[in-house]
C-alpha cells in the first residue's frame, strides 16, 4: 500500500513530488500486497542494472477519470535522484526531501517497492523506465511513468 500512497501523493501534488512513503519500522524485508514478507535478495544478471543511483529525467502522471486523460509531466532537476542500494533500500531525493523505501527487483521487467508491484519498461546501463497503473475505485485509474537516467 505504500507505493499506492506514494503514487497518490505524486498525483495530487502539482509539482509531482518524487518521494516514497517511509516505513515505520526500517528493516530489510518487504511485505507484498498478498501479505507475504520477503527478504531482499541482491539481483544478478540483467535485473542487476537497476542497482545504483539514477537521475530523474521525468515523471509523467495520467489521472484518467470521467473517461478523460489528465496528463502532467515533471522534468527532473540535477538534484533529483533515486538510488537503489545493496541493502534493499530505495533512497529518493526530490525537492529537498529524502525518503527511504524497501524494494525487490523481481526480474528485468518487474520491481516491487514497499510491497507494491510495478513494471520495468526499459532497463539498460543508462536508462530505467518504471511504470505503475492503479485503479482509483470506480472513478478511473492513475498511471505513473518514471523515466530515470545515469
Amino acid at each position: 500500500m505504500k507505493l499506492k500512497h506514494f503514487l497518490l501523493t505524486l498525483t495530487m501534488a502539482t509539482t509531482l513530488l518524487f518521494t516514497a512513503c517511509k516505513k515505520d519500522k526500517e528493516d530489510d524485508s518487504t511485505t507484498t500486497d498478498d501479505g507475504v514478507n520477503e527478504e531482499f535478495v541482491m539481483p544478478t544478471g540483467e535485473p542487476a542494472k537497476v542497482m545504483g543511483k539514477w537521475q530523474v529525467a521525468s515523471i509523467t502522471t495520467n489521472n484518467h477519470f470521467a473517461g478523460v486523460d489528465h496528463i502532467e509531466t515533471y522534468n527532473g532537476t540535477a538534484a533529483d535522484y533515486a538510488e537503489f542500494k545493496n541493502s534493499g533500500k530505495l533512497h529518493t531525493f526530490f525537492q529537498g526531501v529524502l525518503d527511504v523505501s524497501n524494494f525487490t527487483v523481481r526480474s528485468a521487467t518487474q520491481i516491487t517497492i514497499d510491497g507494491d508491484p510495478a513494471d520495468i519498461k526499459v532497463l539498460t546501463d543508462s536508462k530505467l523506465v518504471i511504470y505503475d497503473k492503479d485503479k482509483t475505485g470506480t472513478f478511473g485509474f492513475t498511471e505513473i511513468t518514471y523515466d530515470l537516467k545515469k
